[in-house]
Order: structure tokens, then C-alpha cells, then sequence
């Protein structure tokens, strides 16, 4: 039986990544506040409880609950969160807690599909995950739904690029500041 190999282990890396992430994500909410801070951080809790169950999968090897929470957080919650984020941004608070509700029945029907489903142990794979292992397949069609905002989708990549460069400045000034060089005054 072949290890997971030098790929398996980047999800450790991604997981310490999206905490740190978290973190400063919560210190800006702070700062600032903001609900769409309070669902970008559950975004990056969520996606580095996804790449957790990965960095699990490659240290101890495929577990059935493992699987299923990797599913729920990755495919069921890795973007959901980060895109009602920017929808309360971008969008008049009423609307975005009536996408929230949408949003938030359609992951709770498919969480329920997914702890359900039977499971083709024939499929599955020592150190890799892979969602062609749940033997229920109509279900998938809710994801259908999600991928309907597709609008909302291209402004949170607009917005996404935005707060990474706005991530990255802020670092730069932390690391000037860190070091001594005062000519640059910390992003704001």
C-alpha cells in the first residue's frame, strides 16, 4: 500500500494557514466589526476544518466519520460562508439574511444526504478523499442550486483579490514596522 506521498501533506500546511488567517480575520472584526467579518472567519474555520480532515486522512489514513466531516466542510462549506460574507457587504442586509436562510436549508438538506448515505468501500482510496465513494448521487443536484449565484460568485472574486491585497499590505507594513523601517506607515 503506497503513503499519501509529498502532495498529502500540504493540507497541514493549509490548515495552519487558514487558522492564522482566522485570527487576523477576527482581530480586524475587532477593530471594525462587521457581519460579513463574522462569516469570512467562519469561512476560513470551515475550510481549515476541511483541510484538517485532508491532513488527517494522510497521517492516519481513510475513516468513515473523517470522510463524511470532509465533505460537509469542504465541499458543503468551503465557499458558502466566504461568499455570504461578501453578500452582507455587498448586498442590503434584508437580502442578505434571506440568502443566508436559503443557503443555510440547502447545506443542512445535503449535510443530512451526506451523514446518510451509504458509502462504496470498494472506491475508496488509503490516503485520498474523494466524494465518488457516497453511493447517493440525486442529491448532488442541491449543489445546483448554490452554483446559481454565480453573479454574487464574481463579485466575491473582486472582493476576494481586494482583501488579499489589502492581507498582503497590511503583512508589509507589520514587517516594515517589525523591523524598523518607520518611512511606511501601516496600512489602515
Amino acid at each position: 500500500m503506497r503513503g499519501p506521498g509529498l502532495v498529502g501533506y500540504l493540507p497541514i500546511a493549509t490548515t495552519v494557514i487558514a487558522i492564522a488567517f482566522a485570527a487576523r480575520l477576527f482581530v480586524r472584526y475587532r477593530e471594525r466589526g462587521g457581519t460579513h467579518h463574522v462569516w469570512w472567519i467562519v469561512g476560513m474555520l470551515t475550510y481549515a476544518a476541511g483541510t484538517l480532515t485532508e491532513s488527517l486522512t494522510t497521517l492516519i489514513g481513510w475513516h468513515e466519520p473523517i470522510f463524511r466531516a470532509w465533505y460537509i466542510t469542504g465541499a458543503l462549506l468551503g465557499g458558502a460562508p466566504l461568499a455570504q460574507g461578501t453578500v452582507y457587504l455587498l448586498m442590503k442586509r434584508r437580502t442578505a439574511n434571506r440568502l443566508t436562510v436559503a443557503v443555510g436549508t440547502v447545506v443542512i438538506v445535503a449535510a443530512v444526504c451526506v451523514i446518510l448515505s451509504p458509502i462504496n468501500y470498494g472506491g475508496v482510496e488509503p490516503y485520498r478523499l474523494t466524494g465518488r465513494v457516497l453511493e447517493w448521487h440525486w442529491w448532488r443536484r442541491l449543489h445546483e442550486i448554490r452554483s446559481h449565484r454565480s453573479s454574487l460568485r464574481h463579485r466575491a472574486d473582486r472582493i476576494d483579490v481586494h482583501l488579499r491585497r489589502l492581507l498582503l499590505q497590511h503583512c508589509a507594513s507589520d514587517c516594515r514596522i517589525t523591523c524598523g523601517d518607520s518611512r511606511i506607515a501601516p496600512a489602515k
